[in-house]
């Protein structure tokens, strides 16, 4: 006989050691974790949730694997991008949404993200199996220090990435075995509350690009999800059963490996995101109809149910009683008062919880202003006592200074004295030492002048005794036929030139004895009146002429040698 009832399966979670990630948040002051929520949302508050395993596995027996949604007796429920944002309370609209992984990711682009340099950023990017990311150990180590610092925007960013990838989407070993109590089997679609008000008329994510749903993307793979099945969680109605292409299921595992142009066209498909609103999907009031209903019905028989249905049992049908018109009337009149007077008490009590909300709010941030305060003090007055600290050190050292600048002075004196003492001494030695290297110079120079002339004699004398006896009595016959030639043109010159000598000599003699009465004649005739001065001039240089001459004459007549 064909079981009623499918088969369960087991699973594994991965359960991370949180215990270092949350004692480093509660290291932060309430001010700063307010501040991060301005950026990162609702982290730190799931950061602190206690994850109920039992519940999760008992769910996960309901997962619908075709339609990716879990399927109970007469309703579905489906994960929402929607639900995810309100989760965390990170806004999606007019943002980005993520574009697929690239394994080309730029290095700058990361390591300005988590406020990093790139050195560092290269020197801790790990590489496990095909995934590249940063080690818990990293993270922490890399929050702590600006932490300490109070450089936020690195601490933030790096408890954010830490949550993100460890918390909310792991993708590491470690993990441990469980079991599930048989639950949830018997809850019907009444047994629900539906919707939340934040979801009423909102634009839900409905397709991306070509495809007829969403194609996801996470950390092992893409797969697609089904937002037609999720209208009912988000307030809109469920008229029937949704259309086949709308339910289009594909798994692409490794990132394309297999199939690289399908994982091309996912990351495409993001640029391009299909919003649906009360427009297209009609007026937010949760209505669902019999057809829907049917279809849900159908396909738990195809798919069963994991747990054994325990049927309730039915309550005793209630016997009808007649109640007069008039009471009835009352009856109304007072439900009417009393709703009026509920609604009256709800506004009450909604007042009093938001003034209750806002002393709390209010308390809490003049606890943290007063704790900011206090800290500013304190760090106020750490500085001051620094400051003074610094200030004996430096008084300290300024002394130290001053006799060491005393002590430098008189050592500089004494160096200046020995320097002049020194100065003075090299002077002479220098004088002494350029004497003797003078005198020493000249010694060299006769030294090698006197080496020169034995050279050239030495030379002479091996080409003279290269020579032969024959060659060298031709080369004195060579001598003595020029010396005699010699003496015989210095006899025939010394007659002439006696010969002109003597001749000159009594013309000298001549003009000695005649030219003095002469001349004194020629002066005693001299008339200023009537002379010429050009023949007076000739006069007077002719007797400074004769003058001269006898003095000349004179001279030589007193180096003449004695006979």
């Amino acid at each position: 006989m064909e079981s009623s009832k499918r088969n369960i399966y087991s699973f594994k979670f991965k359960d991370p050691d949180l215990k270092n990630l949350r004692n480093l948040v509660s290291q932060m002051h309430p001010v700063y974790r307010i501040n991060f929520g301005k950026n990162y949302g609702n982290l730190l508050s799931i950061l602190n949730q206690q994850v109920d395993h039992t519940t999760l596995i008992t769910l996960a027996q309901f997962y619908d694997l075709p339609l990716r949604c879990f399927t109970f007796q007469d309703f579905q429920l489906a994960p929402t991008l929607e639900e995810f944002e309100r989760l965390v309370r990170i806004p999606m609209k007019d943002k980005s949404l993520f574009e697929g992984t690239n394994e080309s990711f730029p290095l700058e682009v990361i390591a300005s993200a988590l406020h990093m340099d790139e050195k560092e950023a290269k020197d801790n990017l790990e590489t496990k199996g095909n995934t590249k990311g940063f080690s818990l150990s990293f993270l922490l180590e890399r929050a702590h220090t600006p932490l300490k610092a109070e450089s936020w925007d690195a601490c933030y960013s790096a408890i954010a990435l830490a949550i993100y990838g460890i918390v909310l989407f792991p993708n590491m070993d470690g993990f441990t075995d469980i079991s599930w109590p048989q639950r949830l089997g018997s809850l019907r679609s009444e047994d629900l509350s539906w919707y939340s008000k934040e979801y009423i008329n909102a634009d839900i994510i409905f397709s991306c690009g070509d495809f007829p749903n969403l194609p996801l993307i996470g950390t092992q793979g893409c797969v697609n999800a089904n937002p037609v099945l999720s209208l009912r969680q988000l307030g809109y109605p469920m008229e029937g059963p949704p259309e086949a292409n709308s339910l289009e299921a594909f798994l692409l595992l490794d990132f394309g490996v297999e199939n690289p142009s399908l994982f091309q066209r996912i990351k495409e498909a993001w640029k391009n995101i299909n919003r649906k609103g009360k427009a297209e999907l009609g007026k937010a009031n949760g209505i669902t109809k019999e057809p829907y209903f049917q279809w849900v019905k159908e396909r738990v028989q195809i798919i069963k149910m994991p747990f054994v249905i325990r049927t309730p049992i039915p309550l005793p049908e209630l016997k009808l009683t007649h109640v007069p018109i008039k009471e009835i009337e009352e009856l109304k009149t007072a439900m009417a008062k009393l709703e009026k007077e509920n609604e009256e008490l709800q506004i009450k009590l909604q007042q009093t919880i938001n003034e209750k909300n806002n002393m709390k709010w209010d308390l809490e941030r003049k606890e943290a202003q007063l704790q900011a305060h206090v800290e500013k003090f304190n760090k106020e007055e750490h500085k001051r006592k620094k400051i003074k600290v610094g200030l004996e050190q430096a008084d300290h050292c300024l002394n130290t200074l001053k006799g060491q600048l005393r002590q430098a002075q008189k050592e500089c004196q004494d160096n200046e004295r020995w320097w002049h003492l020194a100065t003075k001494e090299n002077k002479t030695i220098r004088d002494t030492l350029g004497a003797q290297i003078k005198e020493l110079t000249n010694f060299v120079r006769q030294a090698k002048a006197g080496v020169d002339q034995e050279r050239r004699l030495k030379k002479l004398a091996t080409e003279a005794s290269r020579v032969s006896p024959m060659v060298w009595e031709e080369k004195c016959r060579e001598v003595r036929d020029v010396r005699e030639s010699v003496s015989y043109w210095k006899n025939q010159l010394e007659d002439k030139f006696r010969a002109k000598l003597d001749g000159l000599v009594g013309f000298c003699n001549w003009v000695a004895k005649e030219l003095p009465w002469r001349l004194r004649d020629a002066v005693e005739e001299l008339k200023e009146d009537s002379t010429p001065p050009a023949i007076i001039n000739f006069v007077l240089l002719c007797k400074g002429l004769l003058k001269r001459f006898n003095e000349e004459l004179e001279e030589l007549q007193a180096r003449k040698p004695a006979v």
